[in-house]
């Protein structure tokens, strides 16, 4: 299970790195890093605990605007 989960990562961070780097990352590669690793802690966060009904759209658009050296829109 271990290897097709950490295909499907690899793959899902493949993805965010074209994506990244079409919006002008300056190290897409670290990004899709951050990104990816970020939301499978939100997933995880999500399923092995109670969730409080937080939206985590917020946090994640502040990482997308860390990692695209963007000012953060609140």
């Amino acid at each position: 299970m271990r290897a097709s989960v950490g295909a499907r990562r690899g793959e899902l961070r493949a993805r965010g790195r074209e994506i990244l780097a079409a919006l002008g990352a300056d190290d897409p590669e670290t990004a899709a890093q951050i990104v990816v690793d970020s939301v499978d802690g939100v997933i995880l966060h999500r399923l092995t605990s109670e969730d409080d009904g937080t939206d985590p759209q917020t946090g994640i658009g502040r990482i997308l605007d860390a990692v695209l050296q963007r000012t953060a829109v609140m």
